[in-house]
């Protein structure tokens, strides 16, 4: 296991404590089972802190939805929340949770190009 911080400014190296990102070339490259096109092209994630060294993005689920109740989880930081989401779960719903509310839309992420090159379809296994 390596300990790695996230975010973080202070250089602690001496301690064997390396920088990450969470979401980085090395990451989407074994998940995809392919290699990144073009490292240039690869940009900081504009919606993170500073020294986040994450690649840009696209977050396709939503906060407080996950009924797994994981204590370490970022993403459900409400019980009570998680409890009224279940709840609207609709399995044929269009979108992950449930059903879209008068105030959310669904945006086209046809801005995003494809950075990774595959040989072959991906497994599961």
């Amino acid at each position: 296991m390596v300990v790695a911080t996230c975010a973080e400014e202070i250089d602690l190296d001496e301690l064997g404590i390396e920088h990450n990102a969470c979401i980085d070339k090395a990451l989407i490259e074994k998940i995809t089972g392919g290699k990144i096109k073009d490292i240039k092209k690869i940009i900081k994630d504009a919606g993170q802190r500073e020294a986040c060294r994450c690649m840009a993005s696209k977050e396709i689920g939503a906060h407080n939805s996950c009924g797994n109740g994981c204590v370490y989880c970022y993403a459900n930081y409400s019980p009570d929340s998680v409890k009224k989401h279940m709840a609207k779960y609709d399995p044929k719903s269009p979108i992950l949770c449930d059903v879209l509310g008068p105030d959310e839309q669904v945006k086209d992420a046809s801005d995003m190009k494809p950075l990774v090159i595959k040989d072959g379809q991906m497994s599961l296994f």
